[in-house]
């Protein structure tokens, strides 16, 4: 990594919670933080994408006038309204073997990921390349993704990584992996850090630290082992955790526990979330759906929470459909006959798929995702995580690639985009359940009472 990558990572980062900032305030914790690097990445593949329909190119000079510009700006505001003294963070002595799990998690995913030991293969052969091809174009390269010999690359996937990755090369005149690479850093460390403020409601250290222990690593180890540096399933697996914290259920309006949230600043939030994982993957796009779902059904939203939680999703979603459709670049396969057979191989694959080495057995854990439907505390994100586990399986069964080899090749990264918020949520609902018996005080008041039950 030279030195110039890392300054131009820096001015992105900055830029990125600069933009993520101007969009939804300023942060008072570190799950805040995390919702604003995700609103800074939207906000500027939302920017480079109108650049991009009306035929702009992306200058290097255009964008660092907009990625200065924005850091400025979020620093007047800052300035002229006084920093907010953020809440609990990882500091304090009963937070040091939390710091500690953090540095050694993040710290080992991170040499993995810069010395190039993790890379992810779909990095190699499709979002790299892609990212690279619109480094050369100075826009996204519709000309290249619309030849059919390109369809491995997949022309009709969102286009919010390949921007980011293409960033790097665009700012710096050359192409690095390292910058991808710290992409995913930032958005692993983003993991491990909101693991511990979920964990941190709880009360109780010994729970708080060894449930991120086991968080932490189990994403590392997975990480790591099935190599996810520079791929999206990292950022899909935060957007479930930061769904699972928004759709905690409020005490009120105003002021509810979750570092001043409002329910029109916790709606514009989780646009921005579901937007994220809307403009990342296509199975982004079906979380996004069953997290305004739940939503919807929990908070019953008034017209100002639901343009508020639309807006950003509805302005990364038409433009990339538009596109899409304007270029006919939606790639049709002939769905298999949705046979008993098709279905009962594809139930007999999962096993298989739960017991690679990759995850040491703990991806079994998902399967509890209908556990939490029984804690009202819990139950819209664990109604999302059973929609998305049955969307998968759907997926499979209509599917006309064979089977076996289908769910053997991407079960185990699929499980890992809804683990974390799987497994944070039952020890959510866990220590609810232990406070309701009278052993715990602590528990904020969202985690002791829920409007659902």
């Amino acid at each position: 990594m030279t030195f110039v990558t890392v300054l131009t990572s820096v001015a992105i980062g900055m830029a990125l919670l600069s933009l993520g900032r101007l969009v939804l305030g300023p942060a008072s914790g570190l799950i805040e933080l995390a919702c604003r690097v995700l609103a800074g990445m939207v906000v500027l593949h939302f920017a480079l994408t109108v650049l991009d329909l009306a035929g702009v190119s992306w200058h290097p000079l255009g964008l660092w006038v907009l990625l200065l510009t924005a850091i400025a700006v979020a620093v007047g505001l800052a300035l002229s309204s006084g920093a907010r003294r953020p809440k609990r963070g990882l500091g304090g002595r009963e937070s040091i073997p939390a710091v500690v799990v953090t540095v050694a998690t993040v710290g080992a995913f991170g040499w993995s990921a810069w010395t190039l030991r993790s890379v992810a293969p779909d990095f190699v052969y499709h979002w790299g390349i892609k990212a690279k091809r619109y480094a050369i174009a100075r826009g996204v390269d519709w000309d290249y993704l619309s030849r059919s010999w390109n369809d491995f690359v997949q022309p009709d996937y969102p286009n919010l990584f390949p921007d980011l990755y293409s960033l790097g090369a665009l700012l710096t005149g050359r192409f690095e992996e390292h910058w991808p690479m710290t992409v995913s850093v930032v958005l692993f460390a983003a993991i491990v850090t909101t693991t511990y403020a979920l964990l941190d409601r709880i009360g109780d250290m010994w729970l708080q630290v060894s449930g991120l222990v086991l968080v932490g690593c189990a994403c590392a180890a997975f990480s790591i082992g099935y190599f996810q540096a520079g791929g999206i399933d990292l950022g899909l697996a935060l957007a479930g955790l930061l769904g699972l914290w928004l759709l905690l259920p409020s005490s009120g309006d105003q002021g509810d526990n979750r570092g001043g949230l409002g329910r029109k600043d916790r709606a514009l939030a989780l646009g921005f979330v579901c937007a994220f994982a809307a403009a990342s993957k296509i199975e982004g796009v079906s979380l996004a759906a069953w997290l305004v779902l739940a939503y919807c059904v929990t908070f019953r939203p008034r017209l100002t929470e639901l343009v508020r939680l639309g807006a950003p999703l509805a302005l990364v979603v038409l433009p990339w459909a538009f596109e899409l459709m304007r270029r006919d670049l939606f790639q049709r396969s002939e769905a298999a006959e949705l046979t008993a057979q098709r279905l009962w191989d594809v139930l007999q694959a999962i096993p298989q798929g739960f017991a690679q080495s990759s995850w040491h057995g703990l991806s079994w854990l998902v399967i509890l995702a209908p556990a939490l439907l029984v804690s009202g505390v819990v139950r819209p994100i664990g109604t999302v995580m059973c929609l998305q586990l049955t969307f998968f399986l759907w997926v499979y069964w209509r599917s006309p690639v064979e089977p076996t080899f289908y769910v053997l090749s991407s079960w185990p990264r699929l499980v890992f985009q809804l683990w974390p918020a799987v497994v944070v949520g039952l020890l959510l609902a866990a220590a609810r359940s232990v406070g309701a018996e009278g052993t715990s005080e602590e528990l904020p008041a969202d985690l002791r009472e829920s409007p659902l039950e």
